[in-house]
Parts: C-alpha cells; structure tokens; sequence
C-alpha cells in the first residue's frame, strides 16, 4: 500500500482496537491484516483481558470476597482440584465457601503466568493461615462474555528440595 499512515506506539497503546489507514484509499484496516500475522505486542495486548480478569479473581480470593467471585463465575463453571470436581455457579460457589470458612486468612503470591486466547494459567504460591504453604496451578478458562467458565487447580510442591 502506498502512503500508508504510520501507527504510533502511543496508538497502539490505546483501549481501541489499533487501526492503519490507507490514504490513497481511505481503508481502514487493523495492521496484522496488512501482513496476514499478528505482532508480538499486539498478541500480548490481545491476552492481556484474561491476565486482569485472572488477577482480579486471586484478590476477590486472597480477600474471601464470594459476591465478587459469583459475579466473576459463569452459571455453567466446571471446578476441579485434587480433591473434588463440582459442575455449576451453585456447587462451584459452595465449595469456594468452604475454603473461606477454613482459613482465617488467605494470601496469594502469583509466581508466574501464562496466558492464551481462551485463558490463563498461574503458577501460585499460596499461603493459609500464615503457616500452610501451597504451590499450586490454577487454570481458568473464560467464556466469551469474560466471566469465568472452567478452573482446574493443581497442586505442586515448591524449588526446595523435599526433606528425607
């Protein structure tokens, strides 16, 4: 395309989709469509929604905050861990109620995260109580609407070496 404009980086850091516009033309086009690939950058903004929604929901937990949690939850989520599997906002919600009702305190550290075009997986240090440490897994999967459709928690163990 001749005289094409140029995108600047503080454009393509707005909320609005990225746009080129072909002046020759007056076309508007999103500029991975210009080359038929998708940037690095633009792919990182793409899956930045889920990164946010992930995070939010490790506050709405650290915090016990169930309100904010059954907003965040699709009516049909799926939630398994390694002790249960439960299939619906109702059960999905029981159960997280429970882990509140056991812990005085709930702390979250997210060590690493890894995010795709339908969710985020978050590696996570968790902490109950000052004194139960967790390493777990936890990977959303989120509907199209955003909300939270399936999480599937895994539990590790931490770097150190295991005592004998």
């Amino acid at each position: 395309m001749k005289n094409s404009a140029v995108v600047s980086d503080e454009e393509l850091n707005r909320d609005t989709p990225t746009q080129a516009v072909d002046t020759s033309t007056d076309l508007v086009t999103h500029p991975h469509a210009l080359t038929g690939e998708e940037s690095e950058f633009q792919r990182r903004k793409r899956l930045q929604p889920h990164s946010e929604r992930f995070l939010t929901y490790l506050r709405h937990y650290a915090d016990k905050n169930l309100d904010a949690i059954a907003a965040m939850f699709a009516d049909d989520i799926t939630l398994r861990d390694w002790n249960l599997a439960v299939a619906g906002k109702v059960a999905a919600l029981r159960e997280t109620a429970k882990n509140f009702a056991s812990a005085q305190t709930i702390a979250i550290e997210p060590l690493h995260l890894y995010a795709s075009t339908e969710g985020v997986a978050g590696e996570l240090r968790i902490v109950v109580d000052g004194a139960i440490e967790l390493f777990v897994v936890d990977v959303l999967t989120f509907a199209a609407d955003g909300r939270i459709q399936a999480i599937r928690a895994y539990l590790g163990r931490g770097d150190a070496p295991a005592a004998t």
